[in-house]
């Protein structure tokens, strides 16, 4: 239940060189803290707090700075998806954004689940940027791609 919620940590990813439709693939890597849960019924409501390192890929070039996330995320219960969360991520001191995002139930099986998001830049390079990220979560991490413009 509360494994899905750690691919959120992925996502914070996103750091990529800031240039007009900056498209990037990323892989981060996470750990989980403050985890809230209740059960309402046949329902298990949950909140975690999850942290983590990003590697970022632009252009076919590694970057050189690794950036790191904080995100928040809850259980959505009768809604669609099953899990929302929000990030904020640097890379460095200076370049800061968040991520607004949702993601699928987690598959028991494979333990993937799926997310889609929003960049928000926030400060530095990412100022008054915006982007989209999508990527395939795991309870340790994630692997994706995304676009800043």
């Amino acid at each position: 239940m509360l494994k899905h919620l750690l691919l959120a940590t992925a996502l914070l990813v996103g750091t990529a060189a800031a240039a007009q439709a900056q498209s990037f693939t990323f892989t981060s890597a996470s750990t989980t803290s403050n985890v809230v849960s209740a059960q309402l019924g046949d329902t298990t409501l949950a909140s975690m707090t999850l942290s983590g390192t990003v590697q970022t890929t632009v252009e076919g070039a590694r970057s050189a700075t690794r950036g790191t996330f904080t995100c928040n995320t809850w259980t959505t219960p009768g809604e669609d998806t099953d899990s929302r969360g929000i990030c904020d991520a640097s890379e460095g001191t200076a370049d800061k954004f968040s991520i607004a995002y949702r993601c699928s139930n987690m598959d028991a099986a494979t333990q993937l689940a799926y997310c889609w998001g929003v960049l928000v830049g926030e400060a530095g390079r990412y100022a008054g940027k915006t982007g989209t990220v999508t990527w395939q979560g795991t309870p340790t991490g994630a692997t994706g791609q995304g676009a800043w413009r």
